[in-house]
């Protein structure tokens, strides 16, 4: 079983794409390999930590993209710069996201973090060949990776990546824990209701490309958060589930 899924990680990894994982996972992940000694990376590591198949798999992808692991996954020398701290780590990553986003930092005269959305969008879709869909979670990932880097503010990022979310706080029994990786917690109401759906549905939901699965996703998730506004005590803020806009129809 696992000589199936190391080779199919190998077959997935021998292209590298860019990362368009959560930022909630991105934060995760990072921290992961900044308070950890990792020697090599696997989806199984990451599954062990609560992550889905889906999401294991654009953690891999986004060390294979920044350098930090080679495609059987053995970590490289840039690894052990995430354990660095400080302004001297901002430095040391600074020039990891510049190695790894070159073409776009060299088409922008070095300041890709400073464009619009729109001029973002263009570029990424440009020098990257990817699709809408991408583009829009690509950007958050980058911009978050900026303030890594100490290129941008942290507000900077949400103002330009419509999509950057803070990692939302699940119940205990739900927040990536081991053994609970055949599932994905989709928030309803913030620390009050979660609803867990299979890892097969969750890459759905990714992929977006079904428009009328799409539609009968974004009215359950919005017929869920009116049941919990109306039936959970508390006033609920209503906030966009990170899952709910899988493909803008």
């Amino acid at each position: 079983m696992e000589q199936n899924i190391n080779k199919t990680k190998t077959e997935v990894n021998d292209k590298i794409t860019t990362p368009y994982l959560s930022v909630a996972r991105l934060d995760r992940v990072i921290d992961l390999a900044s308070n950890r000694n990792f020697s090599t990376i696997s989806y199984s590591l990451f599954e062990q930590y609560g992550f889905s198949r889906s999401d294991a798999i654009l953690a891999f992808n986004l060390f294979r993209f920044l350098g930090l692991v080679d495609k059987n996954g053995k970590a490289t020398d840039l690894m052990s710069k995430l354990h660095l701290h400080g302004d001297v780590k901002k430095q040391e990553f600074e020039k990891i996201v510049r190695a790894a986003y070159k073409k776009l930092f060299d088409a922008t005269n070095g300041k890709p973090h400073t464009l619009n959305k729109e001029e973002l969008s263009n570029e990424f879709a440009i020098h990257y060949n990817l699709t809408p869909r991408i583009v829009r979670s690509a950007i958050p990932v980058f911009l978050k990776l900026c303030e890594y880097a100490g290129l941008r503010e942290e507000t900077q990022a949400r103002e330009v990546g419509s999509k950057v979310k803070k990692e939302k706080r699940l119940p205990q029994s739900t927040k990536e824990t081991p053994g609970n990786a055949d599932f994905f917690p989709i928030p309803i109401a913030e620390g009050k209701m979660v609803l867990n759906i299979p890892n097969e549905l969750h890459t759905k939901i990714l992929e977006g490309e079904n428009e009328e699965f799409n539609k009968a996703w974004r009215e359950l998730i919005s017929k869920l958060k009116e049941f919990a506004k109306d039936h959970l005590q508390d006033n609920i803020p209503e906030k966009e589930s990170p899952e709910e806009n899988s493909e803008e129809s």
